[in-house]
């Protein structure tokens, strides 16, 4: 009998402070906003840790996922510009 196997936890309950401390930010040790601004990330890499960090609990696994796609390519994109000398 195969066992029926959840690849991503069930989305969070929305109780306690939703506006503040949403759950699907606050799963781990640091809450994502915390760790995005003591690492002093600009906001296309600050929202590339936040679609991935919050993938497997806000309900849209894949949506989330290409959005932190799009901030990445975006991130890239300018990297690669400034690195060139020709950032816009």
């Amino acid at each position: 009998m195969e066992e029926d196997v959840q690849l991503y936890p069930p989305v969070l309950p929305k109780t306690g402070d939703v506006v503040n401390h949403p759950p699907h930010y606050t799963t781990g040790q640091i809450e994502c906003l915390d760790y995005i601004l003591d690492q002093q990330l600009n906001y296309c890499a600050g929202q590339v840790v936040k679609y991935v960090t919050r993938y497997r609990y806000k309900g849209q696994p894949v949506q989330d996922l290409q959005k932190a796609h799009f901030y990445l390519k975006r991130l890239l994109r300018d990297v690669q510009a400034e690195e060139d000398g020709s950032m816009k």
